[in-house]
């Protein structure tokens, strides 16, 4: 038999409220406010952790008011069923985003959480996050439960050192770009500044990395070794490999200083090894 998601004795809060914000149970009543809410802010969705292209490729997209009514019915269901907890973020009548709590796919979890906020409330996204995360360890009945874009442990931390590193490798710009906070910072191993060439902000960031991939194709950080020294700070040490426009190749090791907060990276400092690139013929 199978087991049940929450014991049985378990009652589910039908509220909780902090700040300015309170939640309540998703359900049709939601669906005008509901759609508005997400309609206004896909993108913003879309590079929030959990809800990224990678993690969740068929939503959000757009959709009628009808259809996501059924979707809000299905939720409203799997809440009375007891299969899957959804709440709406509400700011007094206004809702400005939604709390996801399901059984996990994973072994080593039993419940994956992810939450999203609009983007007219980006700025609250970690902090609604910190504390729904807090309410979820307080209140719920869950063991190990995964919240996306939070890290609760070194294990975890290491996680999401080795999943910086893949994310590289994979060139997937999207998968990347969900493990770093809005306001995130880089700064290069190279520049005139004496931190090397600083990026600020979500979308310079993105452009930076964008054109490090660009510019070599192949290029790979193997090796990696990784290294947690302490709940917001950890550092990955790697080789880099790649083939350059002009032919030759790179091959250096180096390494990344990531500051992590609420589970994203708010800092990526870099750092190589300062080798010449080896000629055509390597």
């Amino acid at each position: 038999m199978e087991e049940p998601f929450v014991p049985t004795d378990f009652d589910a809060p039908l509220a909780f409220a902090w700040s300015d914000f309170h939640l309540e149970p998703l359900g049709p009543q939601h669906n005008e406010r509901d759609h508005e809410a997400w309609m206004s802010s896909i993108d913003h969705i879309r590079s929030t952790p959990g809800f990224t292209p990678a993690e969740e490729p068929n939503w959000p997209v757009a959709m009628s008011l009808e259809r996501n009514l059924e979707d809000l019915v299905r939720h409203a269901r799997d809440f009375e069923e007891r299969k899957g907890f959804t709440y709406s973020i509400l700011e007094g009548d206004d809702v400005v985003g939604c709390v996801y709590i399901y059984p996990s796919r994973a072994s080593d979890h039993d419940a994956v959480v992810s939450s999203w906020v609009t983007e007219s409330h980006a700025n609250s996204d970690d902090s609604v996050r910190k504390t729904l995360a807090t309410w979820i360890d307080e209140v719920w009945p869950f063991s190990n439960p995964h919240y996306a874009g939070t890290t609760s442990s070194a294990t975890d931390l290491g996680e999401l050192l080795e999943a910086h590193t893949e994310a590289w490798n994979s060139h997937d710009l999207d998968s990347l770009m969900s493990l770093f906070s809005k306001d995130c910072m880089f700064e290069a191993s190279g520049g005139d500044e004496v931190c090397g060439t600083r990026y600020e902000g979500f979308e310079m960031v993105r452009e930076a990395f964008a054109a490090v991939l660009d510019s070599m194709p192949d290029a790979r950080w193997d090796y990696g070794r990784h290294h947690v020294l302490g709940s917001e700070y950890g550092v990955s040490e790697w080789t880099l490999t790649g083939t350059l426009s002009d032919g030759r190749r790179l091959e250096v090791n180096g390494c990344d200083f990531l500051t992590i907060r609420d589970g994203l990276i708010v800092l990526k400092n870099s750092y190589r090894k300062q080798r010449p690139p080896l000629s055509k013929s390597f």
